[in-house]
């Protein structure tokens, strides 16, 4: 490159300004201080574009490296304790006062399509489910439940949300394979490592010690048995809407984070209408939701004994992830 305003040296063009116009003069009078520009107003815009999306890609990388890492250390301070019981209330305000989505129970589209989506999501056909052993972790109000009892499993599912619970068992009502209880999955949970399928489907994001909540329920499966989970996913890289789409939520719950729970729902729906306010109040009310990449995923699975990763769903900006454990 030349040295005359065009190349990297960061020359202006006429019609340009340095872009730290203070540091090039700090630069007369401290020598040390770096005023170089590495983006320069004088380049072309096509190597300006060039040089901000490698740096970009490289500092996302480091961004997710970086992630994952703080995330093996388990919170154990009062404010993540206090955390986690906001988090269970917002998840408790939701299950009673929000009970429509488009892919509940509530919706009777879904319950037509809730075998197939099942089996898609866990990669077994329709017919696998009869007869076996499955643990949904993290249930919620009980729709997965409800369709893995309708195909004749034997299912143990718990949460830590009554109201959850209330509206999960109403639904199961009539299945008697079909049992709840109230547990927390950061906490020891009395069960056998005997399950053909241990399901948790947006569940171990919301904890704020994922590392954990994926231990105490990957010890649960069977060798040879299924692991599958749920949980949202860093932006696609050539997504744009994925970034518009997590940014408009982080002022929106910045915005709105000192009203009651009422308040809030009451501007999600003027907002997003009744229908999606669920959907909405879910990822905004929540003050933990953490985003993951495949790799990343991949990793946690392999530490914990699982191999064939595999990610289904494809279509779908979350992450649906399901591995087998390990038969030695």
């Amino acid at each position: 490159m030349s040295d005359d305003g065009t190349g990297f040296n960061g020359a202006p063009r006429a019609s340009e300004h340095w872009l730290f116009p203070r540091l090039d003069k700090m630069k007369g009078l401290v020598p040390s201080v770096s005023a170089t520009i590495y983006e320069p107003a004088g380049m072309e815009a096509s190597q300006r574009i060039r040089m901000l999306e490698a740096k970009v890609e490289y500092l996302l990388d480091e961004l997710y490296r970086c992630k994952s890492a703080l995330r093996q250390i388990s919170p154990k301070s009062e404010l993540a304790t206090a955390l986690m019981q906001y988090q269970l209330s917002t998840f408790d305000y939701q299950w009673k006062a929000l009970p429509y989505h488009d892919e509940f129970l509530t919706n009777p589209v879904w319950r037509e399509k809730a075998f197939e989506d099942v089996a898609r999501r866990s990669d077994k056909p329709v017919d696998w489910f009869a007869g076996k052993k499955i643990l949904d972790a993290g249930c919620g109000p009980g729709r997965h439940s409800w369709a893995f009892g309708m195909l004749g499993a034997e299912v143990t599912a718990f949460d830590a949300s009554e109201n959850g619970l209330e509206a999960a068992r109403r639904d199961c009502a009539g299945l008697p394979n079909v049992r709840f209880e109230r547990r927390n999955i950061l906490e020891p949970l009395p069960y056998g490592s005997d399950f053909d399928l241990v399901w948790s489907y947006g569940v171990v994001h919301h904890t704020g010690d994922m590392a954990r909540a994926f231990n105490n329920i990957a010890q649960h499966v069977k060798p040879s048995g299924y692991l599958y989970i749920m949980v949202y996913a860093e932006p696609r890289r050539a997504n744009v809407f994925d970034y518009q789409y997590y940014h408009e939520v982080a002022v929106i719950r910045d915005a709105i984070r000192s009203l009651n729970f009422d308040q809030k729902q009451s501007i999600l729906e003027k907002l997003e209408g009744k229908t999606q306010a669920l959907a909405w109040f879910d990822a905004i009310s929540s003050e933990i939701n953490e985003l993951y990449t495949v790799e990343e995923l991949r990793v946690l699975f392999g530490w914990l004994g699982f191999t064939d990763v595999k990610r289904t769903m494809p279509e779908e900006t979350m992450h649906n992830v399901v591995a087998r454990k390990s038969a030695g």
